[in-house]
């Protein structure tokens, strides 16, 4: 054979193997599932954590992270191998939390009075008698209310993994201390947390520090009474478990995306049930310190039931007081758990209303007002006798601003015995997706705030949308007129939702009408975070005026960037840009702007009777002082009418059947609102009870007052 022959056949066989290996490289990259080696090596991968324990927290959690280790072991067959480290190794609490969110620390365990700094949410652990036993406590941690707090660690980089038990805090007194009375001019040590203070205080008593030799009562964990070791034989151990402590266990996102899924999963279900191995021990534990207690000759009290109701009673004002802190959504899921597991108020029968709104995210201030509106017309209610003998209670979820979340939302509500009706939220994208599905469910729905025209005006008989709000029928017409009067030059800057859609259509026809083009049509898509493209476009666009239609998520970050690039420009905004929580810089700074809004009323107008009753009402139920100032948004009135109108709706109805409320809704006479009187609020045909006669201009003052256009707000 020539060397030429040879070199051929070498090329030929180089050929063919080449062809062989890229196939079975082509087909490996189409379907990588079959390489079961390679399958195998990332199923086993090992992965190796560090847990940094915070100094605050006590022996239980500490021993309980060393059973972790051990579990995390056993249940991954050794691919999760789990280090613990004491805080000290990285330089403290905050240090460690850096390093967790960071990535540079796998874990952490700290504690949940160290983290309600930082995440208002778990204030929610201080709330004295929140629950009538330390077991209901734990039930409702280990259902949705607990998930909801554990997600609260995203604010941090943290994801939560489950919380420890901490124990409970109890009252060391010269007294017995038996109820409420009895803590009038006692000089209590000023408890470590606001709620606590909020809540003693209530009670009557005086703060005194620490080392103030005039100290008669001390709030204290178990594992803290020893240290008083030189009063204890003449004092008395009140178990009020009036408060908990808790331990919560968090892995840094980051850190958690590199685990496999079934490591994800191993990694809760070990720590979940080490949380309850943390119960019993930590009372075992407890009942020892108790055992020494005794010994020393320390008094041991039991509340009673009925106690522990009085001491309750005097929770509601604090409980709402730091509602806007800990968060309308971890209020209403621990509501919802209250509900479901008060045998006695379904023995009873209460009548129940739900609400669908978003009460986590920039829009949860909205949300929020529109619960404390219903609850304080339900309060009302309640206190002057109930409908039909019985009371009203509301069971409110977060739909975090998505049609999905609310359907769900719906279709629990659905399921609820002698649930009425369901209050709809701030964002109309998200009602117009729920429009069809209440109709299925035949489940009348209340709108108090969302604008869009077509969720009353829906095609649907019979009806079950109705509203006490704005309609863009009307709305965008009157801010079109509005915008004219500041130039003709008019940009559009509209949320990309059906919402956004429905508006430009409306208000392009009003515009067109009157011989005016819009001069730009900018679109904004929920959760886009930069608008400086968007002013610089509004900018050579040459507008003199823009008509802003969004919620407070994208409104408040648009209207910062119009003030710093373009403070000449006037802007015409709906009212959803009030829906969030500014800060004192950008209340400062927008309501310094040439900005108008559509407004209902102004029920915080000193000379609306009405509206002063309604406040003065609201005071009460916060517990606030009568000549606090308290400020409202015109939908906390809009959600404070429509339950009024429901319950008359019931009364007329003569029962719970949702079909005759719906139909008694449409029968209502007159009603004399906060808003205004309204003859006839809806017929069969009218499921709008405001028309563009009762809408008003207003503004926003550098201090965050709505008023109307023309005032200063002083």
């Amino acid at each position: 054979m020539s060397e030429k022959s040879f070199k051929r056949i070498l090329i030929v066989l180089l050929v063919v193997v080449l062809a062989l290996l890229g196939g079975r490289i082509a087909k490996s990259l189409r379907d990588p599932v079959e390489s079961q080696v390679g399958s195998q090596a990332i199923h086993n991968r090992e992965i190796s954590l560090r847990l940094g324990i915070a100094t605050a927290v006590g022996p239980v959690p500490r021993a309980a992270a060393t059973r972790l280790a051990e579990r995390l072991a056993t249940l991954s067959q050794d691919t999760l191998k789990l280090t613990i480290h004491p805080s000290a190794e990285f330089g403290g609490d905050e240090r460690m939390l850096k390093l967790v969110s960071r990535g540079e620390l796998s874990m952490v365990l700290v504690t949940s009075d160290f983290l309600a700094r930082r995440i208002e949410a778990l204030r929610v652990f201080d709330l004295p008698f929140l629950f009538p036993s330390r077991d209901s406590w734990h039930r409702a941690l280990d259902g949705e209310f607990g998930r909801v707090l554990l997600d609260k660690a995203r604010q941090l980089n943290l994801e939560g993994v489950a919380f420890w038990d901490g124990g409970s805090r109890h009252l060391l007194a010269d007294r017995p201390l038996a109820d409420p009375e009895a803590f009038a001019d006692l000089a209590l040590v000023e408890p470590d947390n606001r709620a606590g203070r909020a809540y003693f205080s209530r009670l009557g008593v005086r703060f005194v520090t620490p080392d103030d030799v005039l100290a008669q009562a001390w709030e204290q964990p178990l594992a803290g009474l020893e240290s008083h070791s030189g009063r204890l034989a003449s004092a008395h151990l009140i178990l009020s478990g009036h408060a908990h402590l808790g331990h919560l266990v968090a892995i840094g996102r980051d850190v958690q995306n590199l685990l496999t899924a079934r490591q994800q999963e191993i990694l809760l279900e070990a720590a979940r049930e080490i949380a309850w191995w943390t119960r019993v021990e930590q009372g075992e534990r407890e009942a020892e310190i108790l055992q020494r207690l005794r010994g020393m000759g320390m008094r041991i009290h039991e509340l009673s039931a009925e106690a522990r109701e009085r001491f309750r009673a005097f929770l509601p004002p604090v409980e709402r007081g730091f509602e806007e802190d800990i968060g309308a959504d971890v209020m209403a899921k621990l509501a919802e758990w209250q509900m479901l597991h008060d045998h006695e108020a379904t023995r009873v029968g209460e009548i129940r209303v739900g609400l669908d709104a978003q009460l986590s995210g920039e829009s949860a201030r909205a949300g929020l007002e529109l619960s404390r509106g219903i609850r304080l017309a339900m309060e009302t209610i309640n206190g002057q006798g109930g409908v039909l003998g019985r009371k009203m209670r509301l069971v409110a979820r977060d739909n975090h601003g998505f049609a999905t979340r609310g359907l769900d939302n719906l279709k629990f509500f659905a399921g609820l015995e002698d649930l009425v009706a369901v209050v709809g939220g701030q964002k109309s994208s998200v009602v117009a997706a729920e429009v069809e599905l209440v109709h299925e469910l035949e489940l009348p729905m209340l709108l108090p705030w969302s604008a869009a025209r077509h969720l009353t005006e829906n095609g649907y008989r019979p009806n079950q949308v109705f509203r006490l709000s704005l309609n863009d029928r009307w709305t965008a017409p009157f801010l079109a007129d509005a915008a004219l009067r500041r130039g003709s030059r008019i940009a559009l800057v509209l949320e990309n939702s059906s919402w956004g859609v429905e508006f430009e259509k409306i208000v392009s026809r009003h515009l067109n009408a009157r011989g005016v083009r819009p001069v730009l049509l900018q679109w904004v898509d929920n959760g886009q975070e930069r608008f400086d493209t968007l002013v610089a476009r509004v900018g050579e666009s040459g507008a003199e005026v823009v008509i802003l239609v969004d919620t407070p998520d994208e409104s408040v970050p648009i209207l910062m960037e119009l003030h710093r690039h373009l403070p000449t420009v006037a802007v015409v905004s709906h009212w959803g840009l009030l829906g969030g929580d500014m800060t004192a810089m950008q209340r400062k700074v927008i309501g310094g702007m040439d900005l108008l809004f559509p407004q209902t009323g102004f029920p915080n107008d000193p000379n609306h009777r009405a509206g002063g009753a309604m406040l003065a009402d609201y005071r009460r139920y916060l517990g606030m002082d009568e000549h606090e100032p308290v400020q409202v948004t015109v939908g906390f009135a809009h959600a404070f009418d429509l339950v009024g109108m429901l319950a008359e709706a019931v009364r007329m109805a003569g029962s719970t059947d949702r079909r005759v409320v719906r139909d008694a809704m449409e029968r209502l006479p007159a009603y004399d609102g906060v808003i205004k009187s309204l003859r006839h609020p809806f017929d069969e045909q009218r499921h709008d009870a405001l028309d563009d006669q009762d809408y008003r201009l207003g503004r926003l003052t550098p201090e965050g007052l709505v008023v109307p256009e023309g005032r200063n707000g002083e």
